[in-house]
């Protein structure tokens, strides 16, 4: 089950939310499939993941092993959120019920686009 709920109040967005396959092993193998066939995710596609999904999206940027400057070079725009309390489990804002600072990186990406 997700366990982010994202609702985008703005024209000419379109937000998908489903939950992920394999999601306590979070492999690879099985998501990045999942997120081109099933989500259509593209080059021209903003992924917003949290925990194990921030690394999906990460992961389709670059072939193995991770590379922080490849993956730097095969995308536009990389923005991250983390929490403010380093003594907390690090889930940050995606534990609020709003979450301005992401409408205002989505409504940037969609103005610097």
């Amino acid at each position: 089950r997700s366990n982010m709920t994202l609702q985008l109040y703005m024209p000419d967005v379109s937000c998908t939310l489903k939950n992920m396959p394999d999601p306590v092993t979070a492999r690879e193998s099985i998501w990045l499939p999942f997120m081109e066939k099933e989500l259509k995710c593209d080059e021209e596609t903003a992924i917003i993941g949290h925990s194990s999904g921030a690394a999906a999206a990460m992961s389709s940027a670059f072939d193995r092993p991770w590379e922080w400057e490849k993956i730097k070079t095969n995308v536009k725009y990389i923005i991250q959120f983390g929490s403010t309390d380093p003594g907390k489990k690090i889930l940050g804002p995606f534990q609020n019920t709003a979450f301005p600072e992401l409408m205002d990186a989505v409504k940037n990406l969609k103005t610097n686009s």
